[in-house]
């Protein structure tokens, strides 16, 4: 199965060390099948198994881009607040 994460590299820096405009990716963390392909799933032999596994997949990466936005909109909120010349701390 895969586990959806939101990579903020500028996170870890100070507010007075962002070099660049705020930014975020958006990863996984996924088992490889023998082919080299990124398994979304375990085996799936129903409909029903299927339909559980795509609506699953759907509602995490609903929450991955909400999880996203709100990193993203720190991290402006700590690049405005160092440009405006306040201290975070």
């Amino acid at each position: 199965m895969i586990t959806l994460i939101v990579d903020s590299p500028l996170s870890k820096l100070e507010s007075t060390q962002y070099p660049v405009s705020p930014f975020v990716y958006l990863s996984l963390e996924a088992q490889t099948a023998p082919s080299g392909r990124i398994l979304l799933s375990s085996q799936l032999a129903t409909d029903v198994e299927i339909d559980h596994v795509t609506r699953k997949l759907i509602c995490e990466i609903e929450k991955l881009g909400h999880a996203a936005k709100k990193e993203l909109r720190r991290l402006r909120s700590m690049q405005l607040n160092r440009n405006n010349g306040v201290e975070i701390g």
